[in-house]
């Protein structure tokens, strides 16, 4: 035959490369905590699973048929097993199995439709998602509180294990592993306190500095006043630091002070009689006479 395929062979292989290419395409990507980020460009149908869910292990031919057939209309399908990858599971918020989320460009959809072969691909086909509304911002899985709740479940993962190898592997009993955990919660609980309060310490001290609080008690309360509420000398100074009857406001003026405090004699729209005009000028005066003449530990400012 001179070193030359029959024709028999060459469509042997031909077939055979073929079939191999066709199980290339159905099988859906396996995506983890590391590979995630892929379903962000594109059209993505991904499902998270778990190998001991019993309606997951019935989904799983028709998950690989539909992957052979999005495979020719350029749709990707993935799958996540949760039991390695819980920081998916939180950031995805996983309810229950099987989950099934439709990816398109950045915008998140969970498929609720029947799970069956001929559903699944007519709401791709026939872009059933287009009727169906996204997550919302903070709900969607590339948003800060969602990368929180992933830390979280993959945290708890991480305690569960370290469980596990204490009472296992180390032989422990459970009651002394529950004791060391609880033992490192309130460590850790005291110093993220200790280390909360010294930050707004820190802020506090910026925000207000020590010298404002004087600055303000000197403008509300100045260390000398002009006696201008009668029985005094024209012109004396009263230092508000002595002890005496000097300085002490009379007491209608604290009840004029005490009336306007508790808005009597209230008025709308700006129209004032003559009686109201003088009621409200006599307070004004009394005021003025009242906030230089009150002593340092009286209760109105």
């Amino acid at each position: 035959m001179g070193g030359k395929l029959s024709p028999i062979w060459i469509a042997f292989l031909v077939i055979c490369v073929s079939v191999d290419a066709w199980d290339q395409k159905g099988v859906p990507v396996e995506l983890g905590d590391g590979e995630w980020s892929e379903v962000l460009k594109g059209e993505w149908l991904v499902k998270f699973y778990a190998p001991w869910c019993p309606a997951c292990r019935t989904l799983s031919p028709i998950w690989h048929n539909i992957a052979g057939w999005c495979a020719d209309v350029n749709i990707k399908i993935g799958q996540v097993d949760i039991t390695k990858n819980p920081g998916l599971t939180g950031r995805f918020m996983v309810k229950s199995l099987p989950t099934i989320y439709h990816i398109k460009d950045g915008e998140f959809r969970i498929y609720s439709g029947q799970r069956d072969e001929y559903e699944l691909i007519s709401f791709l086909d026939d872009k059933k998602w287009e009727q169906q509304q996204p997550l919302a911002w903070f709900r969607r899985p590339t948003s800060a509180l969602m990368s929180c709740l992933g830390l979280f479940f993959q945290a708890a993962m991480t305690v569960r294990d370290i469980h596990e190898r204490l009472t296992t592997d180390i032989g422990l009993p459970a009651w002394v592993s529950y004791s060391i955990f609880a033992f490192l919660t309130v460590v850790l609980g005291f110093l993220l306190g200790v280390a909360v309060v010294c930050m707004c310490d820190l802020c506090i001290d910026k925000l207000f500095p020590p010298n404002a609080t004087q600055v303000i008690s000197q403008i509300i309360w100045p260390p000398k006043t002009q006696d201008v509420g009668g029985g005094g000398d024209d012109g004396k100074v009263i230092d508000p630091d002595n002890e005496g009857d000097e300085g002490e406001v009379p007491d209608d003026v604290f009840e004029s002070v005490e009336d306007s405090l508790r808005g009597e004699d209230q008025f709308v729209g700006g129209d004032f009689s003559a009686s109201q005009q003088q009621q409200q000028q006599t307070r004004d005066t009394n005021g003025k006479c009242f906030r230089r003449n009150r002593p340092m530990d009286s209760p109105f400012i």
